[in-house]
């Protein structure tokens, strides 16, 4: 929620023990108060005029990614950033402030960064041009320019505008440039979790969680820092290949299939990362642990138990062996959906089961669009008119087709899409496009299944499509009556 407060008010709210009511939030930081009621009261030492308090966003974050800011002041051609500090150092207060101005200069907009410690007294400002942090000596001057910045503010709704989820959602296989450029940062407990890598002596170590939370990002970033130290990398994606892994490849990385991880191994190479290591079988699972043991591999397991596409993957239950590993192994697991949308993701829960009805705040057609059509021809004519449309924007999916035996589900595979479902493992897409038909329905718990019969897991299939979205999910519903009833349904909950 957007909270647009005059800071000398917020300052008395907080108190006379009003700030709860002031925010209307009950998840009140009190330390962080206690220091910008010092950072407002210095203020008023040097300064008369309380209008030098209108117009500040506190605690705001961009939604989606959850990046927080502690105060932000928003004009059409600039932004004003003070973060607040009970205490610091140098080096962590600019740290954060190179991150913020990373995050903040993707709106075009001109852009100073500042740090107020309450220890101290001081105000520090982070110079990106010449990535420098500067103490300001004279609190009065600081002041002088902040009187300055008054201004006409935006509107709420505006600044969520101006702040687009995609600017920051960095994919390694999607944006493959700016990952090579270092065009991202890793969250908190992303940066935790490698630390913790970083200074275990363990031989295995794994990464797991949902689709959304980093793990893919997370798992390379560690690949890239070893490739830069100079130590032999193998990176081993248990799918095929996308057009990503050949852009790294391009930049020397040792990228190799499953298929050919045998061949890939060797003894020059020292640390070994394996993507979607859930798709292993038992013989590629145990060959790989023994290969490390023998060579004194450092080996890194990136894995999500719920993406899975053929029974034999979920029966293999390859994540409980890892963590069989038992101490010589370090399990890590991400949490909280920073590169998937929220109202998409809980859609999907909500149309795989139709009990889960319980309400929420999100606004489900903000993201979500559902389409329903009772042939074929008219679907396809509409996919082909959205592509055109769309300037590139929408990506059409397909499940993956049995290449011996024709399925049901096949006849609703569009011909627009060159990707299937087995292509797109690890990737995303702004706004995903699917289709649902007629093979599909609900058993007597309310969970989706499917009617027909088929190699791949269709529902499974349906999940890993779905999950690829990050902005926005388009789903067309083919002749379905029950499954379009439920999608609305969800809809309008």
């Amino acid at each position: 929620m957007v909270k647009r407060v005059n800071l000398l008010t917020l300052n008395l709210m907080f108190r006379e023990n009003l700030v709860e009511d002031y925010l209307n939030d009950e998840r009140i930081n009190y330390r962080e108060l206690e220091t910008l009621s010092s950072f407002v009261e210095e203020i008023r030492k040097k300064y008369s005029k309380i209008n030098i308090f209108d117009g500040y966003v506190y605690d705001y974050s961009i939604p989606q990614i959850s990046k927080q800011f502690d105060i932000l002041k928003v004009a059409s051609n600039y932004i004003i950033n003070i973060e607040l500090k009970e205490t610091s150092t140098e080096e962590k207060i600019k740290k954060q402030l190179k991150e913020n101005s990373y995050y903040l200069s993707s709106t075009g907009r001109k852009i100073w960064t500042f740090t107020y410690v309450k220890s101290s007294n001081s105000i520090y400002e982070y110079i990106a041009e010449e990535d420098r942090l500067d103490l300001i000596a004279d609190f009065e001057s600081f002041i002088e320019w902040l009187e300055e910045k008054k201004i006409t503010y935006l509107e709420e709704e505006n600044i969520n505008e101006i702040f687009k989820p995609k600017q920051y959602l960095v994919s390694v296989f999607n944006d493959t440039e700016k990952f090579i450029r270092n065009k991202y940062f890793l969250n908190d407990l992303q940066q935790r979790f490698k630390k913790e890598f970083e200074e275990s002596d363990k031989l295995f170590n794994a990464i797991k969680g949902e689709a959304g939370t980093g793990k893919t990002l997370l798992l390379y970033d560690i690949a890239k820092d070893y490739k830069n130290r100079g130590v032999s990398t193998l990176i081993i994606h248990c799918a095929k290949l996308n057009i990503g892994h050949y852009k790294l490849i391009d930049y020397g990385w040792n990228i190799t299939p499953i298929k050919n991880f045998r061949d890939s191994l060797s003894t020059e190479i020292n640390a070994t990362f394996i993507d979607e290591a859930q798709r292993l079988t038992e013989y590629q699972l145990q060959y790989i642990i023994k290969y490390a043991r023998e060579n004194k591999i450092k080996v890194y397991f990136s894995y999500d138990p719920a993406q899975y596409l053929h029974l034999s993957e979920k029966t293999s239950d390859i994540a409980n062996k890892i963590l069989g590993l038992n101490s010589e192994v370090i399990n890590r697991v991400l949490t909280g959906k920073v590169r998937n949308n929220k109202e998409i993701n809980l859609f999907i829960k909500k149309i795989f089961d139709s009990q889960h009805n319980h309400t929420s705040s999100l606004h489900f057609r903000d993201f979500i669009e559902v389409l329903y059509f009772d042939d074929m021809k008219t679907s396809n004519h509409y996919i082909e008119e959205l592509i055109d449309s769309s300037k590139g924007e929408a990506t059409v999916l397909n499940f993956t087709e049995d290449l011996k035996t024709p399925r049901k589900y096949q006849r609703y595979n569009n011909v627009q899409s060159v990707l299937n479902a087995h292509e797109v493992i690890g990737q995303e897409f702004n706004h995903v496009v699917l289709t649902l038909g007629d093979y599909v329905e609900y058993d007597a718990l309310g969970k989706l299944y499917a009617t027909c019969s088929s190699y791949y897991d269709v529902v499974r299939m349906f999940y890993q499509l779905a999950t690829r979205a990050k902005e926005k999910l388009t789903l067309i519903i083919i002749n379905n009556k029950d499954l379009a009833r439920r999608a609305v349904k969800v809809l309008n909950q």
